[in-house]
């Protein structure tokens, strides 16, 4: 195919539409200025493009063209008859095999066709030509291929960024409902907003809960289209679908419950689908959800998405009510064996019952002043009191004394007819005024817990009839302040319980976001080597100094892609430490780059004073790295979410450490802090600040100040354990009001200290160093070389370009054709990708090595994933050299020829 086939009209229109695609978030939109361009291109009338699975805000079929158009039960004929499964064009289409009636009788006559395929086929791509003497060619055929490839990949990265949202718009929701959820203990309350959340997140014809316990279901509540229904649409039946979800904890979906075996005994009422989902806190089941819909078909993935994260929630609420209302049942029980005055330990406030003790005591026992104290160790509390005369006393402690005593060895009440007489009385604070006292023994479990006092200004107020009624109200207030401190015990409990489930949804969350983001990163990769090498490909013949720019802009982009990716999965990757010599700066400027986008989307500048001189040190840069980004990003999001600062300061310098640091790392043997070089790096920001109250919590696991669901708490406390890691300190400063400072002093240490048996490294060539044109030996041409990749676009882009450069060049889809052409043929170098199916890169290798040992030490190996430690290690032992993904052709070129050590014409 030469130049001259392709007009520069032509190459700007594929330029543009290519930039369109790749920019595009959305791009349904832009479908008739795309068909329109690739008409234009194409010298084509028309256009169809034909899906064969749904993929949202793209229709199935597509038609663009003002002459004949076509109708659509004509495109759905079509559709239905097409399957057009490799690029061809026929320019005698009338009399073709493949002819189509409805496009003869349309007046078609030249037909050009392209698969749209990422990874496998999904649709096609068809265009038309109406005119006699209009021929599609090769040259046509070409570019229609470009744009399907270019059109495929931006179909399947919208929709995974379509996919992505939902998925990110499922989690928002589920979370937006937990504060409904805590709003309330009381069962049914929370049943039916758990049923009107559930509707609202993923809309649905009908909607029941049934809770389960000791192995039967019962009716919790119900919503339909008119509202709220105090009865189930049905019982549930002990071998239907409802049972068998709540004995098995799996979910079951019915898409026709006409057809469907488990409805077979039920006499039908209504057509429809249902989806039962277990809801169960770890794996028991406590209730099952039933969400209907009263037509048969499938639920959507989003919403089965939707409503199962939303069990989780769901069956945590429906506990902490049964728990609930299991203590108030009991609390109840306790009331009803205590006459009227139980009536008082409705409440589990503790300040709340004990107050409205005191209150009910006033009505039979009349007294001046009141108050119940605890028992704590040696002292006693005032938690309780009325119309005391120092407003201070609640809170306040107190020496026990004689008259405590005595109530704790008799357990019964105690009278004084006259206070002013007891020199004891006297050390209860400002209690001049009481002369007759009752005092009252709390006693739990033949055990005194405090007692209550009553004071009258009146002597002799008291009698024992008083003592003993009030000592009726005391045995209930002994009660409740032990149901209220066992209460808040397990209220402390169950909290800690859902903040710990809260905390491992959330980092499932997050590193399901990781896999996701390190799979994403991973497929790019083939299809950018792709791109790049076809903008070269099409730059060696391009004379036009504008398109050629053109071409530069796009491998350009692509190569900023490519750092995008590789910054990611750098990122997500989980490994173990590695600890290599670093330069700090490095890794604050790597990092400063990897959040560069929500620094500028949140209108905060970065500000650096980076010492030039500062000294290499052994660490893990990546684990390091982690730390910074919590670092800055803790004060960006202190900054705009209080309003205040807009400035993140980062400082580093080198200073001598005369004295030992302020955390040595005992806890690592052999390692020790003490003096030396030491790297002290500092992270400022203008923003809030931190309140003293919480300062000394901030590296603790698990604290944190955000709403649930909004952070781990695990932060601050991941950073604090790499740094003891690599034996330093962070240590924080702040001024509520005028921003906060985390300092890090790291020591200055050897590399033996840490990696005495490093892994050396195999070359690795980069794909953004720039390599000179290809200037051809009268030995190369003479040169074979087998391209082992599985990717199919790629292998021949890289094929066609070895050839172009003079090489010649064979090409085989996986390991085990490579081996085979390996043993047919004589080959000078092999260049394999190792990853791919049937024999991987490596035992490809390995089963050369056997066969032919000096082929063995020409090989070099591509990887579009980051290199995983067995396959460090192998390509350590034999120093294969390899390209990293995505690779520019000029580079795979240089490598190629630095193995076969061919020396450059000097011109």
């Amino acid at each position: 195919m030469t130049k001259e086939n392709f007009s520069e009209g032509n190459l700007k229109l594929l330029v543009k539409l290519s930039d369109k695609l790749a920019s595009s978030s959305g791009f349904a939109e832009e479908l008739p200025n795309i068909f329109a361009s690739a008409e234009k291109i194409l010298g084509a009338d028309s256009g169809i493009m034909i899906l064969n699975r749904s993929i949202p805000a793209l229709p199935k079929i597509y038609f663009h063209g003002s002459r004949n158009p076509l109708n659509s039960i004509q495109l759905n004929s079509i559709a239905a008859e097409l399957n057009f499964k490799k690029p061809f064009y026929d320019n005698d289409y009338s009399n073709s095999s493949r002819r189509l009636k409805i496009l003869i009788d349309n007046g078609v006559k030249s037909v050009i066709t392209c698969p749209l395929m990422f990874q496998n086929i999904f649709g096609s791509l068809v265009f038309l030509s109406h005119k006699e003497n209009n021929c599609f060619n090769t040259n046509n055929l070409f570019l229609l291929k470009l744009f399907s490839r270019v059109l495929s990949a931006a179909i399947k990265y919208n929709h995974i960024s379509h996919r992505f949202r939902l998925a990110r718009k499922a989690i928002d929701a589920v979370l937006q409902v937990n504060p409904v959820l805590d709003a309330s203990l009381d069962l049914q309350s929370i049943l039916d907003s758990l049923l009107t959340s559930a509707l609202e997140l993923a809309p649905a014809s009908l909607a029941h809960i049934f809770l389960y316990d000791n192995k039967k279901l019962r009716f919790g509540a119900a919503l339909g289209p008119d509202g709220k229904w105090d009865k189930p649409f049905s019982e549930p039946r002990k071998n239907g679908l409802t049972y068998a979800v709540a004995r098995s904890g799996k979910t079951q979906i019915i898409t026709d419950i006409q057809n469907d075996p488990i409805f077979r005994d039920k006499k039908k009422k209504w057509d429809g689908s249902i989806v039962s989902i277990p809801l169960k806190i770890r794996e028991r089941v406590v209730g099952v959800m039933n969400i209907s819909e009263f037509r048969p078909g499938q639920f959507t993935r989003d919403s089965l998405r939707i409503w199962k994260l939303f069990s989780n929630q769901a069956a945590i609420a429906i506990e902490n009510a049964r728990l609930f209302a299991e203590e108030r049942k009991l609390r109840l029980r306790n009331e009803a064996l205590r006459s009227a005055a139980t009536v008082i330990t409705r409440s589990l406030n503790l300040s709340e019952v004990l107050n409205r003790i005191l209150t009910e005591i006033r009505r039979v026992v009349p007294y001046d002043s009141a108050s119940i104290m605890i028992k704590e160790g040696d002292q006693v509390k005032v938690v309780a009191g009325k119309d005391l005369p120092d407003n201070n006393a609640i809170g306040k402690y107190y020496r026990g004394n004689r008259l405590a005593k005595k109530m704790e060895e008799t357990g019964k009440p105690l009278i004084l007819k006259d206070a002013r007489s007891s020199k004891e009385f006297t050390g209860w604070g400002n209690t001049g005024y009481v002369r007759g006292w009752l005092g009252v023994p709390l006693i739990t479990r033949d055990k005194m817990i405090g007692y209550i006092t009553l004071d009258s200004r009146e002597k002799s107020a008291y009698t024992k009839a008083d003592g003993d009624i009030a000592f009726n109200f005391a045995y209930q207030a002994a009660i409740a302040v032990e149901n209220a401190t066992l209460h808040e015990s397990l209220k402390e409990k169950l909290k800690a319980l859902e903040n710990s489930q809260n905390q491992l949804i959330q980092s499932e969350k997050l590193a399901a976001v990781g896999r996701l983001v390190a799979g994403i990163a991973h497929e790019l990769n083939n299809p950018l080597t792709s791109i790049v090498g076809i903008a070269q490909l099409l730059k060696t013949a391009e004379k036009n100094n504008e398109n050629a720019e053109y071409l530069d802009r796009l491998v350009s982009e692509a190569n900023r892609t490519a750092d995008i990716v590789r910054g990611l999965l750098d990122f997500t990757h989980q490994r173990q430490s590695q600890y290599t010599e670093i330069n700090i700066n490095d890794v604050i400027t790597e990092t400063i780059k990897l959040i560069s986008y929500d620094v500028k989307s949140h209108n905060i500048d970065i500000t650096t004073n980076l010492s030039p001189d500062m000294p290499a040190t052994t660490a893990d840069f990546h684990k390091l790295q982690q730390v910074f980004i919590n670092l800055i990003i803790n004060a960006i999001q202190a900054i705009s979410e209080s309003g205040k600062g807009d400035t993140v300061a980062i400082t580093t310098n080198r200073i001598e450490q005369s004295e030992p640091a302020e955390h040595p790392g005992k806890d690592l043997p052999g390692h020790t802090f003490t003096s030396g070089r030491v790297i002290r790096i500092i992270i400022t920001d203008n923003g809030p600040g931190i309140p003293d109250n919480i300062i000394s919590s901030i590296f603790d696991p698990f604290f944190t100040t955000k709403p649930i669901g909004s952070g781990t708490g695990l932060g601050l406390s991941v950073c604090h354990g790499i740094i003891r890691e690599h034996r330093g300190s962070i240590r924080t400063q702040s001024t509520p009001g005028k921003g906060a400072e985390f300092i890090i002093d790291l020591p200055v240490i050897p590399l033996p200290e840490y990696s005495p048996q490093k892994i050396r490294e195999p070359a690795v060539y980069s794909s953004f160093i720039s390599a000179p044109e290809p200037t051809l030996t009268e030995k190369e041409h003479t040169i074979r070389i087998l391209v082992a990749e599985d990717e199919d676009t790629l292998r021949r882009i890289m094929v066609r370009y070895l050839k172009k450069c003079g090489y010649h060049a064979d090409s085989a889809k996986n390991g085990i054709e490579a081996f085979d052409c390996i043993r047919k043929e004589q080959y000078t170098l092999i260049i394999s990708d190792i990853k791919m199916p049937g024999i991987n890169g490596i035992e490809l290798y390995k089963k050369v090595l056997k066969v032919n040992p000096r082929l063995a030490g020409h090989f070099i190996i591509s990887t579009g994933d980051v290199i995983s430690r067995d396959s460090a290690v192998f390509l350590s032992e034999t120093n294969i050299p390899y390209l990293t993904k995505p690779f520019e052709m000029k580079t795979m070129e240089n490598a190629v020829r630095e193995i076969l050590k061919i020396k450059k014409r000097i011109n």
